[in-house]
């Protein structure tokens, strides 16, 4: 299976799509309502990151360091399509926008949308030690389920608040 057929696969099979018609519906509401740009960059972005993660070939997602290349090469490219998301957000709308979006990508806000979109259980038995460019993940290696949620409820309400007032 090529990457272009993996990445059709992913989108119709899991019910993407319907996850894109909803960003557009968002990015188009957003020339009305400019908050509705925050729930379009973090849809847009989960979106990015679902399709990019779920297509690299498992055997280089579970064989650390075999398949270390192809997961930075990823990374960069996601850190990539964050920038231009947010080159987006600042050129078309408000910089408090672009950094709403900031503040709910860096409290984690964009991963528990990973989580929900993806069906991925977003309580765990085990605790998230990937999660150290968190603020929580500053001052604590592992984050356990309830500060994991906070955060990103945190962080949601202050891009709110900073679009709001």
């Amino acid at each position: 299976m090529t990457q272009f057929q993996a990445t059709i696969y992913i989108l119709w099979n899991k019910n993407y799509w319907m996850y894109f018609c909803l960003a557009i519906g968002f990015w188009v509401g957003s020339f009305f309502w400019q908050i509705m740009a925050l729930p379009a960059a973090c849809i847009t972005f989960t979106m990015f990151d679902l399709i990019g993660y779920e297509s690299l070939p498992d055997d280089d997602k579970a064989h650390y360091p075999e398949g270390q290349f192809t997961v930075q090469s990823y990374r960069i490219i996601q850190v990539m399509f964050q920038l231009a998301i947010l080159t987006i957000l600042l050129s078309f709308w408000d910089w408090k926008i672009a950094v709403g979006f900031g503040i709910i990508h860096l409290t984690a806000g964009c991963d528990i949308l990973y989580d929900l979109i993806g069906w991925y259980p977003v309580c765990r038995d085990k605790p998230r030690t990937w999660k150290r460019w968190t603020p929580l993940g500053w001052f604590k290696k592992e984050i356990y389920n309830f500060g994991y949620i906070a955060q990103a409820i945190i962080g949601l309400t202050v891009a709110i608040l900073l679009n709001v007032l």
